[in-house]
This record gives structure tokens, sequence and C-alpha cells, in this order.
């Protein structure tokens, strides 16, 4: 009888360091994964700095919003499994050679007392397409005709000249705004260039200076003549329904800091507009899956013990 009892005690431990191997090594012990995608406003309106980052995690759950902490790369932060961030026209670089990119990095919390995770990347924003554009103070009128040119240009970019529509030593400038007064009858193409890095685009409009004119101004940037380097870029078919964030000021740190899940620092994250939707039932059901298997581990390794415990006439739990 002692011997079947010394037997028991040595099976059971062989099944108790089975199952801790089990849960070791098991899915549901795996380090929680955290990670991000983002979509960007359209890149030819005034919506092209704000920016839609949607999280993500692996092999664990975080159900509050302040489990989500979000450094947008320029100096600012934000809170939320989603959240909207428009960065700043002083935040992008004013050398026009240089791509607009952000170290952007998602530090999460999983729930329980999880081992915290994060993920960073140089996310890329691209630019509206270079398209000069300039407004007139009038556009038709009786000589001496005062006209105000005035840069509407959208996205950075640098003035070339602006040409005031006939010969002379002081008929062009380069910067804006800039002021002209025409003295003389006659239709005058104004000619307007500027660029980007090795973008080029020029815009033409009249004025018309007659004495039986009559003074007409202007406040539209249409151009009757328009020559430009055009980028093409990706339609925006859904639009993910998140809430825009505040942010809040930090220091400025390195880029990108520590990351313990393993940081992608080299990498670049571009938009792939209207490829991204909000509800995140594939990680819910992924945990969801790994919590049973880890449920299906106890249970087998309780029915081994009772068996054992059956066989060898020991009573108890």
């Amino acid at each position: 009888m002692e011997r079947n009892k010394q037997t028991a005690k040595t099976l059971i431990g062989v099944a108790v360091g089975v199952f801790v191997l089990f849960a070791l090594f098991s899915p549901a012990s795996a380090a929680a994964v955290a990670d991000f995608q983002f979509e960007q406003g359209n890149p030819d309106s005034h919506e092209y700095l704000r920016v839609i980052f949607m999280g993500s995690l692996e092999g664990a759950t975080a159900s509050n919003d302040s489990q989500w902490v979000w450094n947008f790369g320029d100096g600012t932060t934000g809170v939320g499994k989603n959240v909207i961030h428009t960065y700043s026209e002083e935040s992008i670089p004013t050398d026009l050679y240089d791509p607009i990119i952000f170290m952007v990095r998602l530090d999460v919390t999983p729930d329980g007392g999880g081992k915290p995770c994060s993920k960073s990347y140089k996310v890329a924003i691209t630019e509206p397409s270079l398209a000069a554009q300039f407004a007139l103070s009038a556009t038709q009128g009786p000589p001496p005709l005062e006209v105000t040119f005035t840069d509407t240009t959208f996205g950075r970019h640098a003035v070339d000249s602006l040409y005031f529509g006939y010969p002379g030593s002081d008929t062009t400038v380069s910067s804006l705004p800039a002021t002209h007064v025409y003295e003389r009858e006659g239709t005058y193409p104004v000619t307007f260039r500027v660029s980007r890095g090795e973008e080029h685009a020029k815009a033409t409009k009249q004025v018309i200076v007659r004495k039986d004119a009559i003074y007409i101004g202007e406040t539209s940037n249409t151009t009757e003549e328009t020559d430009v380097t055009v980028t093409e870029v990706p339609d925006t078919t859904e639009n993910p329904e998140v809430t825009e964030t505040e942010t809040s000021e930090i220091t400025p740190t390195g880029q990108g800091g520590d990351n313990p899940a393993g940081e992608a620092a080299g990498d670049i994250l571009f938009s792939t507009a209207g490829s991204f939707k909000l509800p995140d039932t594939g990680n819910i059901s992924a945990v969801g899956t790994v919590k049973s298997k880890k449920d299906q581990y106890f249970a087998f390794f309780e029915d081994i013990i009772r068996f054992l415990k059956n066989i060898l006439g020991i009573r108890g739990n």
C-alpha cells in the first residue's frame, strides 16, 4: 500500500510538471504584441496633416483608453486605442528637400498588470501636389491701376518669381505679397512660379488696364493657365469612425526610445487610404481562443490526476 502511495505521488508530480511546461509555453503565456496602422487625410486638401492612428494588441487585452499612450513625434501625446492627431505647420521640416516623417510610438499596458509593450514606426506624410496659386486685388480697371498680389499656394513651397506681365528692370519680384501700379493701358499676363525641391509649378492670370474699363476686384484663386507637377494619390474609400482626442505637450526625447516588444525603428510606415476598419473583432476572438485553450489544459490535467487517484484508491481532492 505504501508503495502504491509513493507511485501515485510520483505520477502526480510528473503530471504537475508537464502541466507547468504546457502553461509556460502555451500561447496564453506569450508576451503581448502591440502594433498600429494609420490613415492620412486627403493629401490634396487642408486635411493632409490630420491623421487617424489605429492601435492593435495581440496576446492580451487593454480595455481602457488610458492603457493606450501615443507619442506622435512632434512633442505631443494622446491616449486611446484609436485617435486622431493633426500635425501643425510649424512641426514639419522647413527644408523643402526633406520628407515629412515623424517617429510615432504606441505604448500599451495590458489588463491585469501584464508586461507593457510598445511599437514605433517612422510615419511618412504625403504632401499635397504642388500647384501654384495666387490672388489679385484687382484684375481690371483704368490706369493707374494698383494691384496687390498674394501667394495662396497650398503646402510647403518656395516662391521663385512673380512677373508683372511686361519687360523691365523692376517687373519681377521673388516674394509675396507684392504691390504693383500699372500706369499704361494694356493686357498683362502675370506669371507666378513656385517650387518644392525638384518640383516646379506656375500659374498665369491677366490684368487688363483700359481707360474705359470698369474696376473689377478678385479674391478667387482660379487661374487662367496652370503648369503643375501632379503626384497621383490613392482615393479614400472608407473612413474609420473615431473620436478626436486632445493632445498634451511633452519634452521631446530621442528618436523612438526603448521598445520592449522589438521596435522597428528603421521602418517607414506609409498610409494606405481606405484599407482600415476600426472594429477589432479579430483580436478579440484571438484572445478568447487563447483563454479557452488554457482552460482546456487545466481540465485535461485535472482529469489525469483524478484518474490516477481513482486507480490507486486515494481519497480527497
